[in-house]
């Protein structure tokens, strides 16, 4: 009790604030859309850890040649986004708004000392409205187009535990290269639970190894999106209400738990099974704040759960390797010397922790943890089996549950797992492979030995002439 209580005092006081100097005196030029507005007042209010204010504020930058940086854009990157961080000055010179976090009082120093030894004088400019987060990163927004997103920049104090967030050159680059991964090789199945948040832009500072990293929400960028999203922290925190907006009656015994089981804890599981089994991702840390889940118009959720900051997890290598922009992130991981970061092979344990905060308390509505940590598990030993098209219907695959921190967990031993072993090494094990390896080849009919096409080579020539 005694080391509970430090924490959370430690908690309070690391919790670190804009300074006041920078909220808006008067109302923003342009509004947030919905699902923003909806998102940051949950952000800052529905935390059980603490509460930040969501008033918005100036965010600064500084403008910097887009030719003193490394520039890093991903596939699927909205262009509105690019269109509001580069603008090109009176001189016709390309410059970035390299965005500083509210809070940081070291970081920013590092580059207008690095960029004067270059001759270059820099000050911080004010352009993007800000929102604040309950971590370091912030919600900004551009005043003149309304393009709104999500970023991620270096800060020696923020909210929580954690005093010095250093985004890294690293860092940044690891996330981009999950999000290639994830958006340009998504061939391995069709995620029925599992949203991806994306971190489609980066930009690089190898001088002083720092890096910002822009995280795109498609809810953001829509006209009149009705879907919002909900931090599980948040969701969590007001179960009991939007338990209510789904029909459940909350003053009996057990209708929150029940809600909670029949959602947050089933698609929990799916999507632990689809990063797994489609990406070869498995979370080190997968708490309240790494998923989002989404409500439609009137806050009922709509059987989506969104992943973020995936970055900050294990990657399962027989299946990462897979992709092209897979085998580049191994390789970038490999560079790390933290083992936040683990390259796994073997055994591997999917866990959740919804209620996984900085109290560690369970809700009041928990009643029977064991059935929560049943639903989940359940979850992902069906999703991953219907992934395997196991040939026996009745094959289970054996797994240790139980709880870890307040994690739930499910852990597969791929020796006893041998559907799942052969899958890893086979992406297209379906129940027709299981029998093709058993039935001789004459007792088959003839429409299901398809013949293998011959790859077509054409020169660049014959490619030109036909343009």
């Amino acid at each position: 009790m005694k080391t509970l209580i430090l924490s959370l005092l430690f908690s309070v006081l690391a919790w670190a604030e804009v300074p006041e100097h920078l909220y808006l005196k008067e109302a923003p030029p342009i509004q947030l859309p919905n699902s923003a507005r909806y998102m940051v007042y949950l952000e800052t209010s529905e935390n059980p850890v603490g509460k930040r204010s969501p008033r918005p504020f100036w965010i600064e930058h500084l403008e910097i040649p887009l030719a003193s940086l490394q520039e890093d854009i991903g596939a699927k990157m909205a262009p509105e986004i690019r269109e509001s961080m580069i603008f090109q000055n009176a001189e016709g010179v390309k410059m970035v708004r390299w965005i500083l976090n509210p809070e940081d009082t070291k970081y920013a120093n590092e580059i207008i000392e690095k960029m004067k030894d270059k001759g270059l004088n820099l000050e911080k400019k004010r352009y993007f409205i800000g929102y604040s987060t309950s971590s370091r990163s912030c919600i900004v927004q551009d005043p003149k187009t309304g393009t709104t997103f999500s970023i991620k920049s270096s800060t020696n104090q923020t909210a929580g535990n954690w005093n010095d967030k250093k985004e890294t050159v690293r860092a940044a680059r690891a996330g981009r290269l999950m999000n290639d991964h994830i958006e340009r090789d998504r061939k391995s199945g069709h995620n029925s639970a599992l949203g991806i948040i994306n971190e489609p832009l980066a930009y690089y500072m190898p001088e002083v190894d720092q890096g910002i990293i822009i995280r795109q929400y498609e809810h953001f960028l829509r006209p009149n999106q009705d879907k919002k999203l909900v931090p599980v922290f948040a969701f969590i925190h007001r179960a009991e209400f939007y338990a209510a907006k789904a029909g459940y009656d909350v003053t009996q015994p057990g209708a929150t738990q029940e809600f909670i089981e029949k959602t947050l804890a089933k698609w929990g599981g799916i999507a632990s099974a689809e990063l797994f089994m489609h990406y070869g991702i498995i979370y080190n840390s997968p708490h309240g704040q790494n998923f989002l889940v989404e409500v439609d118009k009137n806050e009922r959720p709509t059987g989506k759960l969104f992943a973020r900051d995936y970055a900050d997890s294990h990657l399962y290598e027989p299946i990462f390797k897979r992709s092209t922009a897979g085998r580049a992130a191994l390789a970038h991981y490999r560079t790390f010397t933290s083992g936040s970061n683990e390259i796994v092979s073997s055994n591997f344990r999917l866990i959740f922790g919804p209620y996984h905060n900085g109290t560690y308390n369970k809700p009041s509505w928990v009643h029977n943890e064991a059935l929560l940590i049943d639903a989940y598990r359940d979850a992902v030993n069906d999703r991953i089996q219907t992934t395997l098209k196991l040939s026996n219907p009745s094959a289970s695959l054996s797994n240790a549950n139980g709880t870890v921190n307040n994690y739930w967990g499910a852990t597969y031993n791929l020796e006893e797992n041998k559907d799942l072993k052969e899958w890893i090494k086979d992406p297209v094990y379906t129940a027709r492979a299981a029998q093709s390896r058993v039935s001789p080849a004459e007792g088959r009919v003839r429409s299901e030995m398809k013949p293998v096409a011959k790859p077509v080579i054409r020169s660049c020539r014959m490619l030109m002439s036909s343009i």
